[in-house]
């Protein structure tokens, strides 16, 4: 099932978008990165140089573009949120369909839950703390966590550089077909870490170094992370979102569901609400999963935000401009090679052309992307499971702007 995310990394017609939880090879990112991943992930990176809203001929033409993509595939998908941040021409944000359904339309100012995007989030917490020494890249579970290494056989080794970039070998939970059992079976509980960590853990692991994307590395991170600073994870993510002056984004704590208004609800496709029944769950009426629980996903998924606010983390490099110059260079360099040409650094997707992640939790899919070389962005949101995959034509249709209008 697509709320599982257990699928493979996910490919558009513009580009790679690394969500899925990919089998690949081995780790690249130790202190002698290897050629190959150092070219992939060159520390050089442009942003967008206007920082104003597009005139507006500008996102008319935008928006009629995105329009007339989303009217092929608006049975599908309840609700589009596109961000479009062109380098010379400025910004806008777009919003088509329902945010609520039957009749709530969508508006671009609208928070969504955003999935993994929310790794970035805590990838740049993390390395914030390497930046100030209460953390090093090559600490060990055993020595930050000693408590949840002397539980798990065989964690002890793995670094935070290894957890950061999917090289850990750990298991996912999410994989986990007891997991998805339990979640079935009350799907508003809210979860603890233990509780989850109980369902990856407790599996057989591969070598540290092999790499595979797995949600449980950023459980454990978000756990190192409370451990150094004294603070919840939900506390220090959302701090970074503030410093970079982001007003709308946050990461609640787990007994927290609630998101602030606007905001959209998330459904899910029939398809997925017969897989949630085939595990013996109840599909709430219209198949809308806005209550279900987000805890489970944590400093791996939990965050919400907008579609504004995620062009502006875009720009800063999903955060590492919030780094220093070391640390920037360590997270775009110390990559695991998810599939051939995919990498993945601490806490981001690389590829020749993008900077980027995408994301799913229950009810809604995600992705942010940055290009490397001309500094467009484009942000996507949709409040259905699926919807992503579904939603490539709007995507495409923004790309096909950008490079049809220079400046």
């Amino acid at each position: 099932m697509i709320f599982r995310r257990r699928g493979a990394v996910v490919t558009l017609a513009l580009a790679v978008v690394v969500s899925g939880c990919a089998a690949g090879a081995q780790d690249t990112g130790s202190d002698s990165a290897t050629a190959s991943a150092s070219n992939t992930a060159a520390v050089d990176w442009a942003t967008p140089t206007n920082p104003n809203p597009m005139s507006a001929p500008d996102a008319q033409r935008y928006e009629a573009a995105a329009a007339a993509a989303y009217a092929g595939i608006a049975a599908q998908v309840p609700g589009v949120w596109v961000g479009v941040w062109h380098p010379d021409q400025g910004r806008t944000a777009i919003a088509l369909g329902t945010a609520v359904e039957p009749d709530t339309a969508a508006q671009p100012g609208d928070i969504s839950r955003i999935g993994s995007i929310t790794k970035t989030f805590t990838a740049t917490a993390v390395l914030q703390q390497v930046d100030q020494g209460t953390l090093a890249l090559d600490d060990t579970i055993g020595e930050v966590l000693p408590d949840l290494a002397a539980s798990y056989g065989g964690i002890a080794e793995v670094t935070v550089r290894q957890l950061l970039n999917m090289s850990s070998g750990l298991p996912d939970y999410t994989a986990n077909e007891e997991f998805w059992a339990a979640f079935a079976a009350n799907p508003t509980k809210t979860w603890t870490t233990d509780e989850i960590l109980a369902f990856a853990l407790g599996e057989p692991a591969s070598p540290p170094g092999s790499a595979a994307y797995c949600n449980t590395n950023y459980v454990i991170l978000g756990s190192m992370l409370e451990g150094v600073t004294g603070k919840p994870a939900s506390e220090t993510v959302s701090a970074v979102a503030a410093q970079a002056g982001l007003s709308r984004s946050a990461l609640t704590p787990p007994a927290d569901n609630a998101m602030p208004n606007p905001h959209n609800h998330g459904y899910l496709t029939a398809s997925g609400a017969q897989q949630f029944s085939s595990l013996g769950g109840t599909v709430p009426p219209g198949n809308d999963v806005t209550e279900w629980t987000v805890s489970m996903s944590g400093t791996a998924g939990a965050m919400y935000s907008t579609v504004d606010d995620l062009m502006s983390w875009a720009a800063t490099g999903m955060g590492t401009s919030l780094l220093s110059p070391a640390m920037a260079q360590a997270r775009l360099t110390s990559t695991s090679e998810l599939a051939p040409g995919e990498f993945y650094g601490l806490g981001i997707g690389i590829t020749d052309t993008w900077l980027a992640h995408s994301g799913a939790v229950n009810g809604w899919m995600s992705d942010i992307r940055l290009d490397r070389t001309t500094g467009a962005v484009i942000v996507t949101l949709v409040n259905v499971e699926g919807g992503l995959e579904v939603a490539a034509p709007v995507i495409e249709a923004m790309r096909t702007q950008l490079a049809g209008n220079p400046g």
